[in-house]
Order: structure tokens, then C-alpha cells, then sequence
């Protein structure tokens, strides 16, 4: 685990005051994939991670300009919509799973909610640097299915287009479901295949050809174009909504539905329940409020006596990753 740099120091001791673990949690007993094996990208189910985290490392600096022109321009305002019709408000503790470049993050300070009080997370390096310079939030390098916090930490997780990228959504929900508080509030943001046959088409196209060719205009690199190739891949392959919002509801969660936005656009939110069986301990540091969680040294200490190597808070990202 990887915690990258904060602009301030001040806010650095702030934000680390969400408890930080290494978690092992248990494995799903059947895991269910996103989508099948897309043979076209990697040799084996097993070598997909790696793909997609050097993929998305050599695409970051262009993610935000591909975000944009895949929506016309209308993503930043839409993510702001979807946080606020899911429950979002100003005071809530949030994550932001998937990170990427933080645009799910700028749009949740852009509501109200305090910096200190966002955490974002993402396997890619690469997004993260681009992130580390947009968000003056904590961001940690890792993976969906194995979140480094204690249970009961966020009132509210959202995931942003990058359901179709985890290894096996039943495990993601559990970790979701483990990390939200009683009542806390999920959110995941997905394209999803259009229906009819004339719509698929008309997508094909535009992220096929158009898209692509408005890339090699703009001096975009490579990457880039396999980057939208392989994205198109994933939404055309990808389980049913049927699937997802039943997978939702086996792992725990409350109230499960799914809202769709146009022909493309499904969001997914659901609660977790109100009062549970508490399945850890709950800590707080001695010179916190109770329920404030730990300070910055005793975050730290943690860290220590889970094992972690290291933990640098600096200016730029950590030249090697534990």
C-alpha cells in the first residue's frame, strides 16, 4: 500500500485521520467477473490487472480529454447531478473507489464536503499523478477488492466507470458493504451496452472510428486508441444490469436500484442497513473525539504494526511501490 503526497502537511495529519489497515478480507466463494475474458488484450484472465494498470498508467495524461469528448463535454456537471440525487451531502466522510484522475473527488469538494473528509483510491500510478494534482485529498494506491480501511469508516463510497475493470464484483461489494457505516450510501456510475441494435451501432462508431480519429487530430498517443478500443470491448461484454443489482442485494445491501440517464448511463446506489452486528473494534486516538478517528502519529503507528514498510507523505509520489 502506497499513501501519495497532500499539498499541505496540515491537511496531510487532517485526512489521515481515517483509520488505515492492511485487510485481508475473506474470498468470495464464487467470484463474478465484470465480463468474460477478452482474449484480443491478454494472453490469460490472469495477466488482465497488469494490462489494464499499464494501460491506464500510459493513458492518464489523456483520460480527462477522453472523459470529456465521450460525453460532449457534459461529464464534470453530470458526476455533480449523480452525487447529489444519490444522497450526498456537505459533513459526510467520502470515498472514491477508482479514483482515476479525480474527477469524482473535485465534483464532491465542488458540493461542500471538506477535503479532509474525501479519500480517493486506484490501482493506477499514473491516474493517481494526475489525480495528486487536481484533489488536495488523500490518495492511496490499491485495489477495490481489498480496501485499507477499517469497517464502518465512509458514510458514503461511489465508483465512477470502472466497474467493468475489477476481477470480481461480488468481493468489490463486500468491501463496499464493509467500509460504508450503518445507513452509509453507495454509488456507481457505469456506461452500459445500449439496447436497441441501432443505438449499439451508432456507440460502436463513435468510440470505434470518430472518437479515435478526433484522438490522432489532437496528437494523442497510442495508447490512447487501444485505450478506447479495449473500453468499448469491456461495455459490449459486460454482465447485465440484472446481474450487478443482484449481486448488490446478496452481498447485504438495502434499497438497490438502478437509474438510467439516456440510452447509455446507469447509475447504481444503495444503503447500507441502518443498524448491524458490529464485526470489528472500533479505535479512536486519545486526543480525537470519540467517533473522529485516529491522528495523524497514531495512523502512522498503525501502519507500523501492521507491517507496512513505509508510509511517505511528500510532494510527489513514492518512487517504489511496497
Amino acid at each position: 500500500m502506497v499513501i501519495l503526497g497532500c499539498r499541505e502537511k496540515s491537511f496531510a495529519s487532517r485526512n489521515l485521520g481515517l483509520i488505515i489497515m492492511n485487510q485481508s478480507p475473506e474470498k468470495s466463494p464464487t467470484p463474478l467477473a465484470p465480463h468474460r475474458p477478452l482474449e484480443a488484450f491478454y494472453s490469460a484472465p490472469s495477466a488482465r490487472s497488469r494490462f489494464v494498470n499499464d494501460l491506464f498508467d500510459a493513458t492518464a495524461p489523456d483520460y480527462d480529454w477522453i472523459s470529456g469528448v465521450m460525453s460532449l463535454w457534459t461529464d464534470r456537471w453530470y458526476r455533480k447531478q449523480a452525487l447529489v440525487r444519490s444522497g450526498l451531502r456537505p459533513g459526510m466522510r467520502l470515498l472514491d473507489v477508482a479514483s482515476g484522475t479525480g474527477l469524482m473527488a473535485e465534483a464532491a469538494v465542488g458540493l461542500g464536503l471538506e477535503p479532509a473528509a474525501v479519500a480517493g483510491i486506484d490501482p493506477s500510478r499514473g491516474m493517481l499523478e494526475q489525480n495528486r494534482q487536481r484533489n488536495p485529498v488523500a490518495l492511496l494506491q490499491g485495489r477495490g477488492e481489498n480496501l485499507p480501511f477499517r469497517s464502518a469508516t465512509f458514510d458514503f463510497v461511489c465508483m465512477g466507470y470502472a466497474l467493468r475493470h475489477v476481477d470480481d464484483l461480488r468481493k468489490l461489494f463486500g468491501e463496499f458493504r464493509r467500509v460504508l457505516r450503518p445507513g452509509g450510501r453507495l454509488l456507481i456510475l457505469e456506461i452500459t451496452r445500449p439496447s436497441s441494435a441501432m443505438g449499439l451501432r451508432l456507440m460502436q462508431f463513435y468510440m470505434r472510428k470518430l472518437v479515435p480519429l478526433m484522438g490522432r487530430l489532437r496528437n494523442r498517443s497510442v495508447s490512447t486508441e487501444k485505450m478506447l478500443e479495449y473500453y468499448w470491448a469491456t461495455i459490449a461484454e459486460c454482465v447485465d444490469p440484472a446481474v450487478i443489482l443482484a449481486a448488490l442485494e446478496e452481498e447485504g445491501f438495502q434499497d438497490v436500484r438502478r437509474k438510467t440517464v439516456g440510452p447509455l448511463l446507469s447509475e447504481y446506489v444503495a444503503c447500507e442497513r441502518e443498524v448491524r452486528e458490529p464485526d470489528h473494534i472500533r479505535l479512536s486516538s486519545p486526543d480525537s473525539p470519540p467517533g473522529r478517528g485516529w491522528s495523524f502519529a497514531a495512523c502512522i503507528d498503525l501502519l507500523n504494526l501492521r507491517g507496512v514498510a513505509s508510509a511517505r507523505l511528500a510532494g510527489q509520489v513514492p518512487p517504489s511501490t511496497p
